[in-house]
């Protein structure tokens, strides 16, 4: 169009003269209205591409808010279930590695008591048998008792540290760094106390002992104040 008017003015203009004017006076008016059309067109098109461009950025906005809300749900469903598995842990490790622990005189109960603490206890039923037979009953319950204590702290741990391991991605990062730094004190402190026994090294059970109370403790306390600090903000949007 443009092409056409400037082509066509040219050949007016060629001749001279009023045509020239007469050209003058039909491009002002002809050329005013093309040009408010062509600005029209191009204002519609770049507010229709403005429109597209905003749609776009909104769904994508929104499509971040989405994935960050959902990540701290599932946060907020990690930090308490792990630190209910972590203290089943330590509902079991702190009295299995006390050096102050407290066993039934089986040696002097009576036959039906002997029984009926028997049928209550974890032992399999061929140690129930040896122990019936046994002339220091106390002594080898204690043997025999260890293994089942044993295998539910283990038990606990494993779980902690499975699930610790597979959610502390959603944690963060100073969460993170320290539920892993108390799972391998954990651990060490178990398995002290497991060769400690299994060896008759008392030097280790005592090393297990002094672990749990100066390392696991204090830590303790700390991811304590991180996961109510963490669960806090969580709570009030911070």
């Amino acid at each position: 169009m443009e092409q056409q008017i400037l082509a066509f003015l040219g050949k007016i203009l060629a001749y001279g003269g009023g045509a020239a004017a007469v050209a003058y006076a039909v491009f002002l008016s002809v050329g005013k209205k093309w040009i408010e059309s062509q600005f029209q067109d191009r204002l519609e098109q770049s507010r229709h591409e403005n429109a597209k461009e905003l749609e776009h950025l909104k769904f994508e906005i929104t499509s971040l808010l989405n994935r960050v809300t959902t990540l701290h749900q599932k946060e907020f469903e990690v930090i308490p279930e792990a630190w209910s598995r972590f203290h089943e842990v330590l509902f079991r490790l702190r009295p299995f590695v006390s050096f102050f622990q407290q066993f039934p005189d089986l040696d002097h109960m009576s036959q039906d008591r002997l029984l009926e603490f028997l049928d209550q206890s974890k032992l399999l039923d061929s140690e129930k048998n040896e122990l019936r037979s046994a002339s220091k009953k106390t002594d080898l319950y204690q043997k025999l008792i260890f293994w089942h204590v044993y295998s539910d702290v283990r038990n606990a741990f494993s779980d902690f540290h499975n699930y610790l391991e597979k959610n502390q991605i959603f944690m963060s990062k100073d969460l993170c760094e320290q539920f892993s730094k108390i799972d391998g004190i954990l651990w060490e402190v178990l398995i002290k106390r497991e060769v400690g026994h299994q060896y008759v090294d008392h030097k280790m059970w005592v090393e297990a002992s002094q672990q749990m109370r100066n390392e696991i403790e204090p830590l303790r306390k700390e991811i304590e104040c991180l996961v109510q600090n963490r669960l806090k903000s969580e709570k009030t949007g911070i």
